[in-house]
């Protein structure tokens, strides 16, 4: 994914913008961000239908 956005941005000719945070995590220049910890732990996606 990181080897496509690149390719992607040296074609355009711009930077990749990441997008807002979603419910299962946000982007990174490259790729997904670390999660926030909660205790020592990930969020909590257990509440999905």
């Amino acid at each position: 994914m990181s080897a496509a956005l690149r390719a992607l941005e040296e074609l355009l000719g711009t930077p990749a913008v990441p997008g807002d945070a979603t419910y299962f995590g946000k982007a990174e220049r490259y790729g997904p961000a670390d999660p926030d910890l909660i205790d020592g732990r990930g969020p909590d996606l257990t509440d999905m239908p």
